[in-house]
C-alpha cells in the first residue's frame, strides 16, 4: 500500500532493484569521521561521477552506462537505454545518490549534500528520437525517504541538445541531500530508444525567478474534520520562471511549503502537510514557499468526536467481509493496488478508537484486491459499503465496480464481467450505507473492486464496512 508520506514507492514496489557503486578517486571518509556539515559539492557528473555516489537501477537494471561517445561536452555522458515493451525489464529508471549502505550491508559513505547555496538542477539532455521523458528530479533519499523531492513530468526531448532546469523551490531547506537525480521512463508508444543526460549539477543561477507555489492544487476548499483525525494537504506545486524565459510546473513534497493555521487549538499543522483536527471549531491552513505565499486553503469544520459508521447488523455467519471491525476479514484484502499510470488516488487511512477507516484522497480510481487468489460470493446476494464524504457533495458521484475473471480464473482471459453501480446522490456530514444488489451476474470468480469518480468533483472520501452477505 503506498503512503501519502512516501510517494514514490508506488513505482519502486513494481519494479526490481540493484545497487551498483559508482567509483570515484575520492577516498572514503572514515566511519568516525563526523563532519561539522555537508559539503556543498555541485557537480553530479560532469566528465564522471562526483565522489561518493551509488547507483540504484530500476527496471531494466542494464539500462544505464557511461557513454564515450556522445557527449555533449568533454569526453563522457550518461546513456540511458529505455527497452521497448515486452523486452527485460521493459522500464528504465534509477537513483543516483551519496550515502546509504552496500547490498553487504556495509556503510558506503556516510555523508550528502548541502544544496542550500543553489537554486537549480540543471543538465543538457538529447534522445535517439522525440520523446517525452515521464519523470526526472531529484531527493529520492535512501535513508529518509523522498522529504525534499522535486519532480519534473513529461520531459520533451529530441536529438539536439538542449538544456533543461529542475528548480529548488527553497533551498534553505535542502542542507544534507543524499539523493542527486533520479529517472523513471518506460518506452513511447511501445518503443524502444536511447537518452542522453550531460553536464549534470547543481547551479546557482539567479535567473529562476516569480515562484508560484499551490496547495490543494489552487483552491480554496473546505472539509470536515474530527478530532485526532490527520488530514494531509495536497495538490501541492509550484511554477517558476526559467532563463529561457519559460514557466516551468514542478512537483515538489509539502516539506518545502511552511504551513499555518488559523486555530492551532482546533487544527494544527506539521512540518510534513499533515493537519490534525485537535478539537470542535472552524481553522483555515495557508502555506508559504519561501517569500511566496501559496494559492489554495483548507478550512477544516470540526464536529468534535468521530461520527462513527453504522454497527453492522448481519449474523457473521451470513457475511464475507473483506473490511470491517464488526466481523472476521478474509485473508489478502488490498484496498490500493495502484494502478500507473493514470491512477492519482492516494491512502491516508486511519484509526481511530479502534476502528479502521480507509481515507482516499487526490481520489480519480482505485483498485482493490479482495482476497488472495480469488472470491466466490456466488452464495451471497448483496454488496454491502459505508461512505463519508468530509467535504461538499454537491456533484460527487461514486462508481463502483465487482470484476469477475470469469470461468477462466483469468484477468483478460475474454469472459471477464463487472457488475457496476453508480451513486448520484449523497447526504453530506453523514454516513451513506449502500446495498449492492447482485443479482444473476457471475460472482464465483471475483478479483477486484474498482471505486471511480466518475469524472466528478468526488476527491476526498472515508469507506467502512465492506461485506457481501
Amino acid at each position: 500500500m503506498k503512503n501519502i508520506k512516501n510517494n514514490y514507492t508506488k513505482t519502486l514496489g513494481l519494479l526490481s532493484i540493484v545497487f551498483i557503486t559508482v567509483l570515484s578517486c575520492e577516498r572514503d571518509i572514515s566511519d568516525e569521521a563526523v563532519p561539522a556539515s555537508f559539503p556543498s559539492t555541485s557537480e553530479v557528473f560532469l566528465d564522471g561521477f562526483s565522489g561518493g555516489m551509488q547507483y540504484q537501477a530500476f527496471g531494466d537494471i542494464f539500462n544505464f552506462e557511461v557513454d564515450n561517445d556522445v557527449t555533449y561536452k568533454g569526453i563522457a555522458s550518461m546513456r540511458f537505454a529505455v527497452p521497448a515493451e515486452g523486452e527485460t525489464g521493459s522500464f528504465a529508471g534509477g537513483n543516483f545518490f551519496t550515502g546509504g549502505a552496500n547490498p553487504d550491508g556495509s556503510t558506503f559513505y556516510a555523508g550528502a549534500r548541502d544544496l542550500s547555496g543553489f537554486d537549480a538542477l540543471t543538465f543538457w539532455a538529447k534522445s535517439s528520437m522525440p520523446a517525452e521523458i515521464d519523470e526526472v528530479g531529484f531527493g529520492l533519499n535512501p535513508d529518509q525517504g523522498d522529504v525534499f523531492r522535486v519532480s519534473l513530468k513529461n520531459l520533451a526531448v529530441n536529438t539536439n541538445w538542449k538544456k533543461y532546469y529542475i528548480p529548488i523551490p527553497d533551498a534553505s531547506k535542502v542542507t544534507a541531500e543524499q539523493g542527486l537525480f533520479y529517472y523513471f521512463e518506460g518506452p513511447e508508444n511501445g518503443i524502444g530508444y536511447t537518452f542522453w543526460i550531460d553536464e549534470l549539477q547543481f547551479e546557482k543561477l539567479g535567473t529562476i525567478a516569480h515562484g508560484q507555489p499551490l496547495i490543494l492544487n489552487g483552491n480554496d476548499e473546505t472539509t470536515t474534520g474530527f478530532t485526532t483525525v490527520e488530514i494531509p494537504l495536497t495538490g501541492v506545486g509550484a511554477s517558476f520562471n526559467l532563463p529561457n524565459g519559460i514557466n516551468q510546473t514542478i512537483g515538489l513534497t509539502p516539506a518545502y511549503f511552511t504551513f499555518s493555521s488559523s486555530d492551532d487549538s482546533v487544527a494544527s499543522v506539521s512540518d510534513e502537510g499533515i493537519a490534525t483536527v485537535n478539537s470542535a471549531g472552524t481553522a483555515i491552513i495557508t502555506a508559504s514557499l519561501g517569500e511566496f505565499e501559496a494559492q489554495g486553503s483548507l478550512t477544516i469544520e470540526s464536529a468534535g468526536g468521530f461520527l462513527f459508521a453504522p454497527t453492522p447488523t448481519q449474523n457473521e455467519a451470513d457475511v464475507i467481509s473483506l473490511f470491517s471491525n464488526a466481523y472476521t476479514n478474509v485473508p489478502g484484502y488490498v484496498n490500493n493496488l495502484f494502478w500507473e499510470p493514470f491512477q492519482e488516488t492516494l491512502t491516508a487511512d486511519f484509526t481511530i478508537a479502534g476502528d479502521d477507516i480507509i481515507n482516499y484522497i487526490e481520489f480519480n480510481f482505485v483498485g482493490n484486491q479482495l482476497t488472495n487468489g480469488l472470491l466466490d460470493a456466488s452464495e451471497k446476494s448483496t454488496f454491502h459499503f459505508d461512505v463519508f464524504i468530509p467535504g461538499d457533495v454537491a456533484g460527487a458521484q461514486l462508481k463502483v465496480g465487482l470484476r469477475d475473471f470469469g470461468a477462466d480464473g483469468a484477468e483478460g482471459g475474454g469472459d471477464d464481467f463487472e457488475i457496476p453501480m453508480i451513486i448520484t446522490s449523497f447526504t453530506a456530514g453523514a454516513w451513506n450505507s449502500f446495498d449492492m444488489p447482485l443479482g444473476s451476474a457471475n460472482r464465483a470468480n471475483l478479483g477486484f473492486i474498482v471505486w471511480e469518480d466518475n469524472g466528478s468533483t468526488l476527491n476526498n472520501l472515508y469507506i467502512d464496512n465492506i461485506y457481501f452477505y
